[in-house]
């Protein structure tokens, strides 16, 4: 006899659902603590609300990337990351920003941890 066929059960969504902690930001001149809040789209493909970008999935990380030119002539380059933890419900979020202007630049990072929420 022949075994029945396991039915077709689509892998849980990683990283789809709404993330929310606090990012602690370091800047050229200051810190700060920004209470943040990440919303995955259920096709993992796009970032928040951010746009423009780029989307890549490896494991239990994915990242978003984009470089432009801002309205008053900076370029910036944007990462940011969604490391998830092994718990599946907790993940650390990474960013990083880099503005340049003709030969000056300056870069902020972010780095927190977000629990998904649902």
């Amino acid at each position: 006899p022949v075994a029945p066929p396991v039915p077709f059960r689509p892998a849980e969504k990683l990283f789809a659902g709404t993330w929310e902690g606090t990012v602690h930001n370091t800047g050229p001149q200051s810190s700060w603590d920004t209470e943040f809040k990440l919303v995955i789209d259920e096709t993992e493909t796009r970032f928040g609300e951010l746009s423009g970008g780029s989307v890549r999935r490896r494991g239990k990380t994915l990242a978003y990337h984009r470089s432009y030119k801002s309205n008053d002539g900076q370029e910036i380059q944007y990462h940011a990351t969604l490391i998830v933890h092994d718990d599946n419900r907790t993940a650390t979020y990474t960013t990083s920003e880099k503005r340049t202007v003709g030969r000056s630049h300056s870069t902020t990072f972010g780095k927190g941890t977000l629990e998904k929420m649902s």
